[in-house]
């Protein structure tokens, strides 16, 4: 899973290294938005806009019932709260696209992990710039891995979905780890008439690695 920033900022402080295993939601990193300060606190200030416009249609409510205000400040005062209003909804659309909440008027936004599993690429430095297209972190959950085998296109009749499968991985001394095939491709290679077959390794232990 690729963690991203959804506004650029400067990442502040940083809680999570490559190597490290992580909970869903634990905090990776935090990154301080100007944008998302300045949402911040244009909610607060429509919201206060809000509630005065609110207050003088009030008032203005009143003074008509005793003929002291005229129908067109009515619709003046009315107009001023669908505004006002108007405007702090944008600005908590705003924030809710940038992940965060009101009460953000510093600007820091958590960078959270998706899933449980291995910090297993970071591009962060502390006090550097984050961009919303740069990819934070990767996250893995190597509990479980794909191993991609090719088969002979005249086997490939013979392979079901589900069928055991038996592999050994010399490069880190396991051998006859068992597997089972969990996608056929659709497509047989041209060069080689290899089709190629996922399947999935159990790694309760951690001991087999991405890439291997």
């Amino acid at each position: 899973a690729e963690v991203s920033t959804h506004a650029a900022g400067r990442i502040a402080s940083i809680g999570a290294h490559v190597g490290q295993r992580v909970r869903a939601g634990e905090l990776l990193a935090r990154v301080e938005s100007p944008s998302i300060g300045e949402a911040a606190a244009n909610y607060h200030v429509h919201g206060a806009e809000r509630r005065s416009a609110e207050q003088q249609l009030q008032r203005l409510w009143g003074l008509r019932d005793q003929g002291l205000a005229t129908q067109r400040e009515l619709e003046l005062a009315e107009a001023a709260v669908r505004t006002a209003t108007a405007n702090q909804q944008a600005d908590r659309s705003r924030l809710r696209a940038y992940g965060v909440g009101p009460d953000h008027l510093d600007g820091r936004a958590p960078l959270l992990a998706p899933i449980g599993g291995e910090v297993i690429r970071s591009s962060v430095v502390l006090g550097s710039w984050l961009q919303p297209e740069t990819e934070a972190f990767v996250i893995a959950n190597l509990s479980t891995l794909w191993a991609e085998i090719d088969v002979p296109e005249s086997d490939l009749g013979r392979v079901e979905v589900g069928d055991a499968v038996g592999i050994d991985v010399p490069s880190t001394g396991q051998l006859d780890l068992s597997g089972r095939v969990a996608h056929i491709h659709a497509e047989v290679q041209v060069a080689t008439r290899m089709g190629r077959v996922r399947v999935t390794v159990p790694n309760p232990d951690g001991r087999l690695r991405a890439g291997l």
